[in-house]
């Protein structure tokens, strides 16, 4: 994704600022994505071994990731038009986090595929984290 962006960049020098923002946002998300994946790793590593999570549920200050759509873009338009169509931001892992352990609050809030992959594996950290302090 990101090279696409920078390689219009190259062949067009007139629209500048839309392809820095497009360049960045692929940084961004591959970022995120990678932290997200370290994340997964080490509750896998939690879960294998039984050994405390390395990164706690409350260190993850991140949205989720965006959707498999704008993730897969083939050119840096057809990543603009995901992004344009996408309603909201990607919410953030607290606050999913939060709406899926609320009895009150149901879920709706919309989450891509490795969204709801790295959900699951928070979800795990709770349950390994009650394990813990049940007898």
């Amino acid at each position: 994704m990101g090279q696409n962006a920078r390689w219009r960049y190259v062949d067009r020098n007139g629209n500048c600022e839309e392809v820095i923002h497009l360049s960045l946002l692929c940084l961004v998300a591959n970022s995120r994505r990678t932290k997200l994946v370290l994340y997964s790793y080490f509750n896998n590593l939690t879960m294998t071994f039984n050994v405390p999570p390395a990164l706690l549920n409350s260190e993850v200050d991140l949205s989720l990731p965006c959707s498999e759509g704008e993730w897969t873009a083939p050119t840096p338009e057809a990543l603009a038009e995901y992004h344009k169509r996408s309603p909201t931001p990607t919410p953030a892992f607290s606050k999913v986090l939060k709406s899926l352990l609320s009895p009150t609050e149901p879920y709706s809030i919309p989450c891509s595929t490795f969204g709801s992959y790295v959900m699951i594996h928070a979800l795990l950290q709770q349950i390994w984290h009650i394990r813990q302090v049940l007898p």
